[in-house]
């Protein structure tokens, strides 16, 4: 299915504007998803999103795009997503590919980008700025791959944080702006920077 040039907006609380399960695939491009009670975009039993030059904000009490179960794939190109409590969840065993893109706040507790129970996330050439928490967390064997990215105005909690045996946040060619603390681990996780 393919959404092209759209608004989308509101919904109900435990119902995601776009879901995507069962082995579904969608591609929004050009789209405004806004204002919802659940998620934006939701995947998971192998369902599979695409989003393309895509403006999301005002999802204050769910992740703004989240993808669960191995097999399920979301990759975001192009797309702003701000305004919200938390922008990317990747659980279980996901797959999330953000490029170019600009992550901008989220909540106190509540990391911008987060990968847990191995879920695997690359972001490359994306501003990441001005959350309230981190702005990579993973737990539980979550993964994390950042290239030629900018992190900046993460005052409140440590730039990235790794949970964990298993977990690893890896930034190469990286840049740091107005960040009090770039990296925070425990219990076998790890953050690599280069």
């Amino acid at each position: 299915m393919e959404v092209k040039d759209c608004e989308l907006v509101g919904s109900a609380e435990t119902y995601p504007q776009v879901t995507m399960i069962s082995g579904a695939q969608v591609t929004l491009s050009g789209c405004r998803l806004r204002d919802g009670l659940s998620n934006a975009v939701w995947v998971k039993e192998k369902g599979q999103a695409s989003l393309t030059g895509c403006t999301i904000s005002g999802f204050h009490k769910d992740s703004a795009i989240d993808a669960r179960d191995a097999g399920s794939k979301l990759v975001v190109s192009g797309t702003t997503i701000r305004d919200g409590k938390r922008p990317i969840l990747g659980q279980d065993g996901a797959t999330v590919e953000v490029k170019d893109c600009e992550l901008v706040g989220s909540a106190e507790t509540y990391p911008q980008v987060t990968m847990i129970s191995g879920a695997q996330v690359t972001l490359s050439g994306c501003r990441l700025r001005d959350g309230l928490s981190n702005a990579v967390w993973v737990k539980e064997k979550g993964k994390a791959n950042l290239t030629n990215c900018t992190i900046s105005g993460f005052r409140r909690a440590a730039a990235f944080d790794a949970h964990g045996f298993g977990s690893e946040i890896s930034a190469c060619s990286t840049s740091f702006y107005n960040v009090d603390c770039i990296q925070s681990s425990d219990i076998g996780g790890w953050v690599w920077i280069y």
